[in-house]
């Protein structure tokens, strides 16, 4: 029996099948990152957000609260309230088994990205006749999809949610497609643009009016968030303040002149790599374009909600005004709430042979490996930079 059979005839032998590949790959990545770093991967698990992460989930259960008592370096909790709670909770959840909060945040991502991924399975199953081939691509690429299933990212859990989400809608399982669409918007405030997402997708199918008010109920779930910060910080708009700060006026600009910004910039805020860090950038944007207007994948439903995901992605992130380089070397991160629907669309190219996909994915596996050493290298280098001198080695004493 071939994969392809195996992936339609035994759907949870697949799904189990894709889990176990995507969490081997993660522990080798992690693997990779700490000989190429040197560095301890609890030392890891701390760079990009993942600190911000962990500190939440070590208040629970009153999430956000009292953060400045577990780590005195913060005097307002409310700052944490940017990042949504269900990244945090799960690492909360494995922290009762691992009893360390590190190694905690590391094995929550690498199970939820594992899970994504053998989520992405049942999706394929209904979007493109090569789900096996789409799902061994899936595992490991975007290189960012696999760095944020490795480290301390919240893209895992948030991918859980809008995969599910998506599988769901097509289908026709609307209370719980809107529920999962609710969760997404819980993991990652980008969530709630999966709304009009589903909305978009079915706006031609003449059912719009029916369904759409299931779909409004899935903002239930910010709404009772926006309660818990009234309760605790006498703030509904605790979260929506913060990230005002952080951009400091209205967040939109001209599609892609942060990035066209960024591509010419003289300088980064990395050491090394100058050229190869930029072409990494626009390889990425191009990927995301040419799946989305390139790629011959038909005009069925699945085909349109597959499109309307990854054009929604795309064009927020890059009207987002980016206010510094750093911001613009983590557009590939953004772009992962669209990766899994590039990735269908490609697979879903009639112009593509199977044996050049699987050949081609091989190939890049190596690379993807590569690419994200380099990235993590860096990003070590940065954050220390950053951040005042010796605050994640007390952080990581602490912790």
């Amino acid at each position: 029996m071939s994969l392809e059979q195996l992936a339609r005839r035994r759907p949870a032998a697949f799904a189990a099948a894709a889990f176990l590949w995507a969490l081997a790959l993660r522990a080798a990545l992690l693997s990779v990152l700490v000989l190429h770093t040197g560095r301890h991967a609890r030392e890891l698990a701390l760079i990009y957000d993942g600190h911000v992460y962990i500190l939440i989930a070590k208040s629970f259960p009153t999430p956000y609260v009292g953060i400045e008592k577990i780590f005195p370096a913060y005097r307002d909790s409310s700052f944490f309230t940017g990042w949504f709670p269900l990244y945090p909770a799960a690492i909360a959840a494995v922290a009762a088994l691992a009893r360390d909060a590190a190694w905690s945040a590391l094995l929550a991502s690498q199970l939820l990205g594992s899970l994504a991924v053998a989520l992405f399975s049942a999706l394929a199953r209904r979007v493109t006749t090569r789900p096996a081939l789409a799902t061994f691509l899936f595992a490991f690429f975007p290189p960012t999809w696999l760095l944020t299933g490795t480290l301390s990212f919240v893209e895992p859990a948030f991918l859980c949610c809008l995969i599910a989400a998506a599988e769901r809608f097509l289908a026709g399982r609307d209370w719980e497609a809107a529920a999962l669409a609710g969760l997404a918007a819980i993991a990652q405030k980008t969530g709630v643009l999966f709304v009009p997402v589903l909305l978009g997708a079915m706006a031609r199918r003449g059912d719009l009016k029916a369904r759409a008010p299931k779909y409004f109920l899935s903002l239930c779930g910010l709404a009772a968030l926006a309660a818990y910060f009234a309760f605790v910080f006498r703030d509904p708009w605790a979260a929506a303040r913060v990230q005002s700060q952080a951009f400091r006026s209205w967040p939109f600009q001209v599609p892609f002149a942060s990035i066209t910004e960024g591509l010419l910039a003289p300088t980064q805020p990395f050491d090394g790599h100058f050229w190869l860090r930029k072409a990494l950038i626009a390889s990425s944007c191009g990927f995301y374009l040419w799946a989305l207007v390139g790629a011959r994948a038909g005009r069925d439903p699945a085909a349109r909600l597959l499109r309307v995901w990854l054009g929604v992605a795309l064009l927020f992130h890059v009207s987002l005004k980016i206010y510094n380089l750093y911001g613009f070397y983590s557009f590939s991160r953004y772009l992962v709430m669209g990766a899994p629907a590039a990735v269908l669309l490609v697979a879903r190219d009639g112009r593509l042979s199977s044996r050049w996909l699987w050949t081609a994915g091989a190939a890049l596996i190596p690379l993807a490996f590569a690419v994200d050493a380099i990235e993590v290298s860096a990003a070590w280098d940065f954050v220390r930079r950053a951040w005042p001198a010796g605050y994640f080695e007390s952080l990581a004493s602490h912790l």
